[in-house]
């Protein structure tokens, strides 16, 4: 199937060979690109007229619960864009000049079925997709990865955004002197998810893992000291009394156990396998259990 956006009017036409028929209702178009490295984020199209050479997305359906979107996903149709393109009248321009001005000729925007994405390695299940544009975009890992009736592309993705995944800060919980640190802490560990490696992600939430607990701690009675000491030390009287925050100290673990999974001389002396999206994605919701338990976010 063949998409075509119609430069003047916005309208989008479809057709097995031609976008020639009017898609009614209008579905909706988000520009997209494989992010397959660092670089990739900062090529992100900046707007359809600009950076018309880009994937396009063609969503279908969205479930704000479970962040799951699934569409169609189209790749610039070979010969430079926009197309000229004769096309069957739209309803919206029945009582409009626009057909009688100009004909049934279209400027159009045009697409295909995205191949190249089925060309990549696992036909891109497990891809980064970024939608959107370079000014306002969201992160989404494709899990599903179908070829349909006319050779469409189907694809179902999971919202990888820090959104919904962090609970919102409560400051006023913190003391004054901590929250700069904490607050610094938690922006990385957002600026860095399902951005950068899987092992930067890590060290990030390491690192606001080791701040948030330090801080908490002091804030209850520890030693100033205990400021800068390492997140497997502050782990230790956790599981104990007074505290007894034996899930936060489980899961403050779980990421200090992670990290060393990205270095390659404690992957072969120990036998670790490498860190994987899926166990940063594990640290950050961590880190957001955490604040919970902690009483530092809501």
């Amino acid at each position: 199937m063949h998409i075509g956006y119609e430069r003047n009017s916005g309208h989008v036409y479809e057709g097995a060979n031609l976008p020639e028929f009017a898609a009614v209702p209008a579905p909706l178009l988000t520009q997209a690109k494989a992010v397959e490295g660092p670089s990739d984020l900062v090529e992100l199209p900046r707007d359809l007229y600009q950076s018309p050479l880009n994937w396009v997305f063609r969503e279908e359906s969205f479930d704000p619960v479970t962040r799951i979107r699934r569409g169609r996903l189209y790749e610039p149709y070979p010969g430079g864009q926009p197309q000229e393109s004769v096309t069957r009248g739209h309803p919206a321009n029945q009582f409009s000049t626009i057909e009688q001005r100009e004909g049934l000729s279209k400027s159009l925007f045009r697409y295909w079925p995205c191949v190249a994405l089925v060309n990549k390695p696992r036909a891109g299940l497990g891809l980064t997709l970024a939608l959107g544009q370079s000014s306002s975009w969201s992160m989404w890992r494709i899990v599903q990865v179908e070829r349909v009736v006319g050779d469409d592309v189907l694809v179902t993705l999971k919202a990888l955004t820090a959104f919904g995944i962090l609970p919102d800060l409560r400051v006023d919980a913190i003391n004054e002197q901590h929250r700069e640190s904490v607050q610094r802490a938690i922006d990385r560990v957002v600026d860095s998810a399902f951005r950068e490696s899987a092992i930067s992600v890590i060290d990030q939430c390491r690192n606001a893992a080791a701040v948030l607990l330090s801080r908490w701690m002091v804030s209850r009675g520890e030693a100033e000291s205990t400021i800068g000491q390492d997140l497997g030390k502050l782990v230790r009287p956790l599981r104990e009394a007074p505290f007894n925050l034996v899930a936060v100290a489980g899961a403050a673990e779980m990421i200090n156990r992670l990290h060393p999974r990205g270095k390659a001389n404690e992957q072969e002396t120990k036998g670790l396998r490498l860190a994987q999206d899926e166990d940063a994605e594990a640290s950050v919701h961590a880190i957001g259990f955490i604040l919970r338990e902690l009483g530092w976010g809501s």
